[in-house]
C-alpha cells in the first residue's frame, strides 16, 4: 500500500490529526523502499512502533472521546483492543517465522486497511461530534453571555 497523508483525512483535532500523520509518514518511510523484503531489524521496528502507538494514540484518542461524550465510545474503544490483537498477532508470527515476505504482506495489509477503514470512517465520526460539540458549546456561550447582559441591563 502507499501511505500517502491528505489533509481530507484530518478529523480537526490537531493531536490526533498529527499523530495519525505521524503514523503515515512512519509506514511510508518504510513500505516505499522494502519491495516486500525487510530485515527483521525492520520488522520490529514496525511492530515496537505499531506497539508504542497503539498504546499511546488509542489512549489520547479515547480520553477525548470520554471529554466530548462521544456516544461510540465503547464500540470504538472495542476497535482498538481489536487492533491492538492483530499487532500482537504480527509479532508473534514474526517470532516465530522471521520476517518472511508474507508477514511484510500482512503488515502492510493490516495497517493499510486500518487507516482506511478506521481512520476515514471511525476517527470521522469522532471529528463530527467533536465538531458538533464545539458548535454547542460556543451556542451556549452566546446565550450566556446575551442572559448576562439582559441581566446587567435589568439591574
Amino acid at each position: 500500500m502507499i501511505y500517502e497523508w491528505d489533509d481530507g483525512m484530518k478529523i480537526g483535532y490537531t493531536e490526533i490529526d498529527a499523530q495519525h500523520k505521524g503514523l503515515f509518514d512512519f509506514m511510508s518511510g518504510f513500505f516505499s523502499s522494502s519491495g516486500g523484503r525487510m530485515e527483521r531489524e525492520e520488522v520490529e521496528k514496525i511492530l515496537d512502533y505499531l506497539e508504542a502507538y497503539t498504546q499511546v494514540h488509542f489512549s489520547d484518542e479515547e480520553r477525548i472521546q470520554v471529554e466530548n461524550n462521544y456516544p461510540g465510545y465503547t464500540q470504538h474503544k472495542r476497535y482498538h483492543e481489536e487492533f491492538k490483537i492483530v499487532v500482537r498477532g504480527l509479532r508473534a508470527d514474526l517470532e516465530r517465522e522471521g520476517p518472511t515476505p508474507e508477514l511484510i504482506a500482512q503488515i502492510d495489509m493490516a495497517v493499510g486497511s486500518w487507516l482506511v477503514d478506521h481512520i476515514q470512517t471511525q476517527d470521522m465520526k469522532i471529528g463530527n461530534h467533536i465538531r458538533d460539540v464545539q458548535r454547542w458549546r460556543e451556542q451556549m456561550e452566546v446565550l450566556r453571555a446575551a442572559n448576562m447582559r439582559q441581566y446587567q441591563a435589568q439591574e
